[in-house]
């Protein structure tokens, strides 16, 4: 190709680009959701800018070990565990039970309804509920099947407590939603299957009109969402980018 050169620099642009994007897009998705969880103490004076500084200091720790001399054997130990396909296939399944099976389909269809005016195709219905869980359990008992131990350039066998390092890293995200589910669970009050029912139900506000319900000529309405039964108009509009 012509310009060599040109073409080399761009190129690793693109790359320093993709990467600050990744980085930013998850160190905010995890400082967001911890600051709004615990909002009377983060967003007090400057706390919330502390605590981000923290948080990228901390990852610019566990970074700057994977590229000392032995880091590729870091790295490869957290790509192969941490963020590997069977965490994330774990997760996207119960990101579809979640849903669609304890939101409820036809909520969300009727929140995607008021975000973008018209109702998707139906198919989607199916996939959700149905297709995506089904698909994401599979891959996951498939990976769980033909599990080998780590190795680095097909030579190199780590040692036992690195595997049990990598195991505790992938269980770290993995075990948060069954356990958040049996401690729920365990604070409810009543028998065990109406503690299970009322984990399993909607959280209040959720989305209770009528299946034959269509807005005509409210598409700059939206529901109160302080929990009103009256209309207001929107004063914001909100962008969410998903990685």
């Amino acid at each position: 190709m012509p310009l060599p050169t040109f073409w080399a620099i761009l190129f690793f642009i693109m790359l320093l680009l993709l990467g600050l994007d990744s980085q930013f897009v998850e160190v905010e998705g995890q400082i967001t959701s911890l600051v709004d969880l615990y909002p009377s103490f983060l967003r007090k004076g400057y706390r919330r800018e502390i605590f981000i500084a923290i948080v990228c200091f901390l990852s610019y720790i566990l970074g700057l070990a994977m590229v000392t001399n032995g880091g590729m054997y870091v790295f490869q130990l957290f790509d192969y565990y941490a963020a590997s396909g069977v965490c994330l296939l774990w997760v996207a399944f119960f990101e579809c039970i979640a849903v669609a099976w304890v939101y409820g389909v036809d909520n969300f269809y009727d929140a995607i309804e008021d975000m973008i005016g018209y109702r998707p195709n139906p198919w989607m219905k199916w996939s959700w509920s149905v297709i995506t869980p089904v698909l994401c359990m599979g891959c996951f008992i498939f990976s769980l099947a033909k599990y080998t131990p780590l190795r680095y350039n097909k030579v190199y066998e780590y040692p036992e407590w690195s595997v049990g390092l990598g195991w505790f890293l992938a269980l770290s995200s993995m075990i948060c939603i069954p356990m958040v589910v049996v401690i729920k669970i365990i604070r409810s009050d009543g028998p065990l299957i109406e503690r299970i029912k009322a984990v399993a139900a909607p959280a209040r506000g959720a989305s209770s009109r009528p299946a034959d319900y269509h807005p005509k000529g409210k598409e700059s309405e939206i529901l109160d969402p302080n929990g009103n039964n009256s209309l207001i108009k929107p004063t914001h509009t909100i962008v969410e980018t998903m990685m």
